[in-house]
């Protein structure tokens, strides 16, 4: 919805955003291209982990293509499920425009796995705003390596972006990836770290591989 008539007016999507009490991050233009960023795991934190591990070990795996996920400690059952979160950090204000997600890696846990989640972001850690008011995305409803990305009706500036699962099978458990503006290279440099996939560390394009990522 793009408006409402409101006695013989009309509400603009900004405008319906503060009458129903939410407070939207600040938007940003279209993106003319688009790259992935798979955030490395010293900028990522989480609400917790099945057995407890610590970021990049075990079950608080959550970038895209690791061999296992970020698995919840909390079942479906459990009230603190859907307050659960895993959050990337971008070094820097960006332009995001959305989030591609990834079921889990491992055989046998591919029956856990997070059918739709929402976004908050944030320019400081601290104050955080919701992404389109709350909107809750899907995120392919299956598990495996299979990804799906999720593109925000509108990019949003912010450096840190949080993902909250919303419906999940068993227990909250994905991998993910930033989408964002492809920068343009600065300095004719691009600096690619493979070991960490095809993603620039400036920021610039991704490179392309004939057999995918």
């Amino acid at each position: 919805v793009r408006g409402v008539q409101v006695w013989g007016s009309s509400l603009l999507a900004e405008e319906m955003a503060k009458e129903s009490g939410c407070s939207p991050p600040k938007t940003a233009g279209k993106c003319s291209k688009i790259t992935t960023r798979n955030v490395d795991y010293a900028r990522m934190k989480m609400s917790s982990s099945y057995g407890n591990h610590r970021m990049g070990t075990g079950w608080a795996r959550g970038q895209l293509n690791s061999p296992l996920c970020w698995l919840a400690r909390h079942h479906y059952w459990n009230s603190h499920a859907k307050t659960q979160w895993l959050q990337l950090d971008l070094g820097a204000v960006d332009t995001v425009a959305g989030v591609t997600t990834q079921g889990c890696g491992h055989p046998g846990y591919r029956g856990w796995y997070t059918k739709s989640y929402r976004v908050r972001v944030s320019d400081d850690g601290a104050k955080w705003r919701d992404v389109e008011c709350g909107r809750v995305f899907e995120a392919g409803r299956t598990g495996g390596n299979t990804k799906h990305t999720e593109m925000f009706t509108v990019p949003v500036k912010a450096r840190f972006v949080r993902v909250y699962p919303y419906k999940f099978h068993g227990t909250p458990a994905m991998r993910v990836g930033v989408v964002t503006c492809e920068h343009e290279c600065k300095g004719q440099r691009l600096d690619y770290r493979l070991s960490k996939g095809f993603g620039s560390e400036t920021m610039g394009p991704a490179l392309l591989t004939p057999w995918g990522e």
